[in-house]
């Protein structure tokens, strides 16, 4: 008997902040005073699952965001821009950081990926 499973895939993100039990909003306002900013504050979660011929892939992020309020001026001097265009295979990796480099936490690898085929992300909903 052969069984053939569908393809599938799926995404959702949250906002982390209509929840208050989680914490994340006093969390947000704490690290602002910290940081003495009065900026919003944002906690988001995005998760995304496939399954297809090569397996099962999932993946999630959590975010936690105090942003510093921005008057819209850019500083005096001279500024430059630069466009990236990754028309080769590449690595991405992303890591923890902590407060310390001497942290055995600090730069700890969470997350990698050999990205030989990217979506087009004008086509992504």
């Amino acid at each position: 008997m052969d069984a053939l499973l569908p393809a599938w895939n799926a995404a959702s993100t949250h906002d982390l902040l209509t929840e208050p039990t989680l914490g994340l909003g006093a969390a947000g306002h704490a690290l602002g005073q910290l940081a003495r900013t009065n900026g919003p504050i944002d906690a988001a979660q995005s998760v995304v699952a496939r399954y297809g011929r090569h397996g099962f892939q999932a993946a999630a992020l959590t975010a936690l965001d105090v942003m510093e309020s921005w008057s819209g001026r850019r500083p005096p001097g001279p500024h430059r821009t630069a466009t990236l265009r990754f028309t080769h295979p590449y690595a991405v990796v992303a890591t923890t950081r902590a407060s310390t480099s001497r942290d055995p936490w600090n730069a700890l690898p969470v997350f990698g990926a050999w990205i030989t085929d990217p979506d087009d992300t004008q086509d992504s909903p």
